[in-house]
């Protein structure tokens, strides 16, 4: 059983492609001049054609990591971002197996998240969480129907709301994430007591084969 939304709403069609990368480095490797070199790749990266979002952040619970967020207007201007000196270079001299203890990198189609959703002010988004979702399967389809409906509600009504985004993982369909950006933690606590979480929240309950993680990062 599945409740309704009040307004049916259209299946987007978005071409637009994610990955989030986890790192964590290596004992004795000096985070200043990593996170210097690294700033120096993500520069550039804004620079590259298509891309629409090159950001570093850190884990608020788990400060040692660095979480990148790399958002092309297409796939194929994502790989082509491997082809640049300025990435060859930061792989060659400081993404390395000997200072990199930890490395998770997840690919992502965007269910949700136009081109110009993504261009934010993500200074500016001082509350941002990439929510982990695992779905049981089925439930697709159905659990995308749902946040569409809960991040229109967003963008009509929730005025320090700055981004809503939904991604699926490209190895598994079942592993969502969800990117929420607001300008303060007030605002984005406050989400919770809105009529289109609520909705949303009920909904979905039953289409997650375990609790969602909420992870909380900030922008360095």
């Amino acid at each position: 059983f599945f409740l309704v939304p009040p307004t049916p709403l259209a299946k987007a069609l978005v071409m637009v492609d994610a990955a989030i990368i986890h790192l964590k480095l290596a004992e004795g490797v000096n985070q200043d001049e990593f996170v210097a070199a690294t700033r120096v790749n993500v520069e550039a990266s804004r620079q590259e054609a298509g891309n629409l979002v090159f950001q570093m952040f850190r884990p608020v619970e788990d400060p040692s990591q660095l979480v990148l967020m790399e958002v092309y207007e297409t796939s194929a201007q994502a790989a082509a971002h491997k082809d640049t000196e300025h990435y060859k270079n930061w792989k060659a001299n400081f993404a390395t197996a000997e200072n990199i203890a930890f490395r998770e990198r997840r690919e992502f189609r965007v269910v949700l998240g136009a081109a110009e959703d993504w261009r934010i002010d993500w200074a500016a988004a001082l509350d941002t969480t990439l929510v982990h979702i695992s779905l049981v399967k089925g439930t697709e389809e159905k659990f995308a129907e749902f946040t569409r409906y809960d991040a229109k509600g967003v963008k009509d009504y929730e005025k320090n709301a700055l981004g809503f985004m939904m991604l699926e993982d490209k190895e598994d369909p079942l592993r969502v994430m969800l990117v929420e950006a607001y300008t303060d933690a007030d605002s984005a606590l406050a989400h919770k007591d809105t009529a289109h979480y609520l909705l949303w929240k009920a909904a979905v309950a039953d289409m997650m084969a375990q609790p969602r993680k909420g992870e909380k990062i900030t922008l360095v």
